[in-house]
């Protein structure tokens, strides 16, 4: 085997982001990423491939983030969305070191939180992950699974 520095890749990106609150317990938070990467390699450029990864197409181009919130006393509750687009992972084939390329289809993600706080110290909460879909398939990996969390958190 023998190795080249064949190029580059570069990624170019920006996260526009705006929270806020009201005295009432109502909080809100959104946001939206957009990156964009340019592949600048000699990989691939005659009649035999012998690169499948594609690094211009293998991250999302975009991601929005909403979340909503509200506290009420000692209770607190919050429901948050993330949306993803779609982009190109590997997986490997099984045969030598070879990638194969997976299409993700974009996604949305659902999580919620319920907590009750017991003193200033003490929170105790149940954290629903994706419960809009029972299984998501975000890599070219296993599917993620739905999951719930219950969580003590502790100040001191």
């Amino acid at each position: 085997m023998q190795s080249a520095n064949v190029g580059d890749s570069e990624a170019l990106g920006a996260e526009l982001g705006i929270k806020g609150h009201a005295a009432s317990g109502f909080r809100w938070t959104a946001s939206y990423a957009f990156v964009v990467t340019t592949d600048h390699t000699s990989l691939d450029t005659g009649p035999i491939t012998t690169n499948p990864v594609d690094y211009a197409h293998a991250v999302s181009q975009h991601v929005v983030t909403l979340g909503f919130g509200y506290t009420h006393e000692a209770w607190e509750a919050d429901v948050m969305g993330r949306w993803q687009s779609s982009y190109i992972d590997y997986q490997p084939t099984g045969v030598g070191e070879y990638l194969q390329p997976v299409a993700i289809a974009n996604y949305l993600i659902l999580n919620a939180r319920i907590g009750y706080r017991v003193t200033d110290n003490l929170l105790l909460s149940v954290v629903a992950q994706q419960f809009n879909a029972a299984s998501l398939v975000q890599t070219a990996g296993p599917p993620v699974e739905r999951r719930m969390i219950g969580m003590v958190t502790i100040r001191f």
